[in-house]
């Protein structure tokens, strides 16, 4: 079967690229041919409206060096951009609309947060209701969601005529599933559509397929991984306090720091900071999810602007929702609880199971 995947664009997000890659090699695996949809490769510079919002961003993130930053993020770009190249199969579109024209068998969308509105309408330059596929008009082909996510509990963000043409669009759906609880509730209330929740598509994968990507790369430098989205000064300090507790050397995977560090990291150093770290602190929903995976102690710090609803509904799936903490004071308390892992293991194979046996009755 031809199946075309819709999710938000491949560029610098390190989970966004590995749930794209776990979808794209799980349905390869079943036989399938498939392709991650892409948007034009436009070298053309921002508007200045959208430079001074990215500024304004980082500086509120407390990106304390603009440029370094932004020269680790041209390094971050071409190394993930090397790992899709040599790993997943894309095509380039001119728009959604000629991805519905090819007449694909089916199309699925999928995971990742491609129902947040302002993250789907800045990826793809699209209304929100292509998000719901319905750009695909030919009446024939399949329509499946595989764990897409909202980012939160809610659809504030979109307006009344977001919700009704998303409804209608969803209504023609094979088959419906979300990646967080709280995505039950909105497809119901808000789009008159029942869904299902299964796993983010990187789980769909074993750890040895990561750890096979993870051993192309050096040893971290470190034995606690800090993975920080959006770091500032409490952050920082949360991250030393642990680090104190522990005895370990901090590292960090997404950004080294400037200059005078180490290069900008890949998909493969990425992975292999999960898989050498004793520990990991982070406020990444993908941090969270590999840290499962590789069965490795961690912490989450809450992350509101980025949504916490997908992380509590992460951590609550497997019974550790006791991981996301915003006090110093609750800190000292996890470090001192264990993760029980052999319950996460059976819950893991078992959502795993389920959300194979979701693709393959989607798609008969």
């Amino acid at each position: 079967m031809r199946i075309a995947v819709l999710t938000l664009k491949l560029s610098t997000n390190f989970g966004g690229v590995l749930q794209a890659y776990g979808l794209q090699k799980l349905l390869s695996r079943m036989g399938h041919d498939v392709c991650l949809l892409q948007g034009p490769d436009s070298k053309a510079l921002p508007s200045v409206k959208t430079l001074a919002r990215r500024t304004l961003k980082k500086i509120l993130v407390d990106r304390r060096t603009i440029v370094f930053y932004e020269r680790e993020m041209s390094g971050i770009r071409k190394n993930l951009a090397d790992f899709i190249a040599s790993n997943m199969k894309t095509r380039r579109i001119s728009s959604l609309a000629d991805a519905g024209a090819e007449g694909y068998d089916a199309y699925i969308v999928g995971s990742d947060q491609v129902w947040r509105k302002p993250y789907f309408t800045d990826n793809w330059d699209s209304p929100m209701r292509d998000a719901f596929l319905s750009f695909v008009m030919n009446g024939k082909s399949k329509k499946i969601a595989y764990a897409p996510s909202f980012g939160q509990d809610n659809v504030s963000e979109y307006s009344a005529t977001d919700i009704a043409e998303c409804r209608e669009a969803l209504g023609q759906f094979d088959a419906v599933s979300v990646r967080e609880s709280s995505g039950i509730d909105i497809c119901r209330k808000e789009f008159g559509r029942e869904a299902v929740q299964v796993v983010d598509p990187t789980m769909l994968l074993e750890k040895a397929d990561y750890v096979a990507i993870a051993e192309k790369a050096s040893p971290s430098p470190g034995r606690l991984l800090s993975y920080i989205l959006d770091t500032n000064p409490a952050k920082r300090k949360k991250v030393a306090h642990i680090a104190g507790i522990l005895g370990l050397d901090t590292f960090s995977s997404n950004l080294p720091g400037g200059p005078s560090k180490s290069s900008s990291p890949s998909i493969e150093s990425w992975l292999r900071g999960f898989m050498d770290a004793e520990y990991v602190v982070t406020d990444s929903f993908h941090a969270c999810v590999f840290s499962i995976i590789f069965e490795k102690p961690f912490i989450v710090l809450g992350n509101e602007r980025r949504g916490l609803a997908r992380i509590e509904s992460l951590l609550k799936s497997f019974g550790i929702d006791n991981r996301l903490v915003c006090s110093t004071d609750d800190i000292d308390t996890i470090l001192r609880q264990d993760i029980p892992w052999d319950s996460v293991r059976e819950i893991l194979a078992k959502k795993r199971r389920e959300g194979l046996e979701f693709l393959r009755e989607s798609l008969q």
